[in-house]
């Protein structure tokens, strides 16, 4: 901007110049001699003709130059972008995570560092593109889905009116010395990870993430493992740039470019990496608790957005009645097995939400006196559910406020040499929380249990997955179990 303004004041400078130059050279040339009376009676009708079409051309000109500039509309300014429904999607990725969101519960606690299983959740716009990310630790189950004991850093961006994973990888786990960790921002608009793990020596990991396709992948990695001698007299330190040894400068010309290049924190645990506490406690860090996102995702799915246009924009629809949803399922009739086995759940939904339904469960080894022909598990179970929120326009939370079994659990007696068991309501039982999801709700909105419930009894590959849910979907949030009605 300076430069061309430069460039016009000395061309008018230049051109000012000029045209006082031609004025000075006339005043400073000879006088020319009067002219007579007849050379100016002679001459007088040409100049006026001659002035008269200048006049007209100048008239002319002008007449042009204001109809160009009237021509010439001052651009529109582009409306702000609106990503209410990139939030209303998020809060329904995150009421569906909630039980592995709360299973992440083993980080110690420092006054000066939050916690990473108090604040697990962050949405940041990584890229600096103007789409928010979400990010949010979750656990991941141990054996028979009984404890927790690692959990995964995800993360995810909102594009084409889907929620798209991005990076979901173990980042903490609760062994040994434990994990610290830090996602940080980059100035370059990049992720980055640091983490390290304890046990008889410490191993620190500084990871760059880079975009490849629709995934976040590994683009640079150092590292510095610490681990005492033989003889534990001292510790040796060895230092990586991609798994390759290198020396410690090399190693610390990186790693001090990156701290350099840091903008802000996003998820941190008990960190101990000394620049980035200091950054933290200074700056603080865009982490939320469980509730605090929720909150805020629920304000930003509403923020601006109309009764007209929010079914088109994706966010929540504001006129959806319990009434209109449990209307539509009434008579729906809807299943859960794995395609294998002689087990299955099936329940029927009537008017207000209530249902009904039975389960069972064959064991024909499982045999004794008066029952050799096996032993078969069942439950014949009702309940009630209600509306607890409106998640986005393809699904919303029930709660299960009514269930009950026919007989007594632990019940049993044989009929036809068969030992009956009265059992749980399996797919039901040990939850409080459920999604709706309905037809047409993109694939990538289910959880990954909730896919895999969809496909093992249709046998279908992840390549054979529809885009979008044909039918109804029932998903057990505490449980991780998924019902889909009969298409």
């Amino acid at each position: 901007m300076k430069k061309k303004y430069l460039t016009g004041i000395l061309t008018a400078a230049l051109l000012t110049g000029t045209l006082f130059g031609c004025g000075s050279q006339s005043t400073q040339s000879t006088a020319a001699p009067a002219p007579t009376e007849s050379q100016i009676e002679s001459q007088a009708p040409d100049s006026v003709d001659s002035q008269n079409q200048s006049d007209a051309a100048s008239q002319q000109a002008a007449t042009e130059s204001q109809t160009t500039e009237s021509q010439i509309e001052e651009p529109t300014p582009e409306p702000a972008p609106d990503y209410s429904a990139a939030y209303a999607a998020y809060l329904g990725v995150l009421q569906e995570n909630q039980h592995y969101i709360n299973a992440y519960d083993w980080q110690k606690s420092d006054p000066d560092v939050t916690e990473a299983n108090s604040k697990p959740v962050a949405l940041a716009d990584v890229y600096g593109d103007g789409t928010p990310e979400l990010l949010f630790m979750r656990g991941t189950a141990g054996e028979n889905n009984e404890y927790y004991y690692k959990a995964n850093l995800v993360v995810s961006t909102y594009e084409d009116g889907t929620v798209k994973p991005l990076y979901d990888e173990q980042l903490d786990v609760a062994v040994a010395g434990g994990t610290f960790f830090c996602v940080f921002a980059g100035k370059d608009k990049t992720l980055y990870i640091y983490d390290s793990i304890g046990d008889e020596g410490v191993v620190y990991n500084y990871t760059r993430l880079t975009a490849s396709g629709s995934s976040l992948i590994p683009a640079e990695k150092i590292s510095h493992s610490s681990y005492p001698t033989e003889d534990y007299s001292s510790f040796e330190d060895t230092y990586f740039i991609q798994e390759t040894e290198v020396p410690h400068e090399d190693y610390e010309k990186i790693k001090s470019a990156w701290y350099d290049n840091t903008a802000n924190i996003l998820l941190t645990s008990d960190n101990d990496d000394e620049f980035l506490v200091g950054l933290h406690r200074s700056q603080g860090s865009e982490a939320l608790t469980y509730d605090e996102a929720i909150a805020k995702l629920k304000e930003l799915a509403d923020g601006g957005a109309t009764s007209s246009d929010t079914a088109a924009n994706g966010a929540a629809p504001v006129n959806l009645t319990a009434e209109d949803i449990f209307g539509a399922l009434n008579g729906k009739e809807f299943g859960f097995a794995s395609g294998v086995g002689a087990w299955s759940s099936d329940l029927t939904f009537a008017n207000d939400g209530i249902f009904m339904g039975s389960f069972h469960d064959s064991d024909m080894g499982d045999t004794g006196d008066g029952y050799p022909n096996g032993t078969i598990y069942v439950s014949d179970f009702s309940g009630r559910f209600e509306i607890a929120n409106v998640i986005n326009d393809h699904s919303v939370t029930l709660r299960l406020v009514e269930s009950g079994t026919s007989e007594p659990v632990g019940n049993e007696w044989i009929d036809d040499q068969v030992r009956y068991v009265a059992s749980d309501p399996y797919g039901i039982a040990g939850g409080d929380e459920f999604i709706l999801y309905f037809p047409g709700t993109p694939m990538s909105e289910l959880t990954d249990d909730g896919r895999q419930w969809y496909q093992m009894p249709r046998a279908l590959s992840d390549d054979e997955l529809p885009q979008t849910l044909p039918c109804y979907g029932l998903y057990n949030v505490n449980e991780a179990n998924a019902f889909f009605s009969f298409e």
